[in-house]
């Protein structure tokens, strides 16, 4: 491989990035990439959302005032972005010395939300991402990380799992009222 063929390379890694204004149909179209993929595999729990209310929500939040609690990072490859990451940070709740669970005295992170185009998955974004947003909670004080996946998902759930090294803590019940 010569030095032009390593530039190449190193010109198609994804680089992650704080979302700008003018990334936001861009994410409107991966989230709506990411619904279709959720709404095919369980319709009554999922729906995809209308592209333009999209684009407008993703515009909104990222000419929010900042906060040092939350961010949207996104990957750009070669002038696109195929991938997000929301995340937040929540602090030692005041009352941490009377509940049950350890983790509520330390400074939590939230992967709200990751989603990577369909035609970019396992690709290297969604690791990309996912460790950018841990990089940027360790920066603010997190200890450990949380998030929450679709447990029927046979994308996700081997991509945290067995790629990521997170592992099952909890599970979470619905029912129908």
């Amino acid at each position: 491989m010569g030095s032009e063929d390593a530039g190449e390379v190193a010109a198609s890694e994804p680089v992650v990035r704080p979302a700008r204004s003018a990334d936001a149909e861009a994410l409107a179209r991966v989230w709506i990439d990411a619904a279709r993929y959720y709404a095919k595999l369980d319709p009554a729990r999922f729906q995809v959302p209308e592209m333009t209310p999209a684009v407008s929500a993703f515009r909104e939040s990222i000419n929010a005032p900042p906060t040092a609690h939350k961010v949207l990072l996104v990957a750009e490859v070669r002038g696109r972005v195929p991938g997000l990451v929301s995340a937040h940070v929540e602090h030692p709740v005041t009352n941490a010395r009377v509940q049950l669970l350890r983790d509520l005295s330390t400074t939590r992170l939230f992967i709200d939300a990751v989603a990577v185009a369909e035609v970019d998955r396992r690709s290297g974004i969604g690791t990309r991402l996912i460790h950018a947003a841990e990089e940027w909670g360790r920066g603010q004080g997190a200890s450990l990380v949380l998030l929450d996946t679709y447990v029927e998902s046979p994308i996700s759930l081997p991509f945290f799992e067995q790629r990521l090294g997170y592992r099952r803590r909890s599970i979470k019940f619905l029912k129908p009222l």
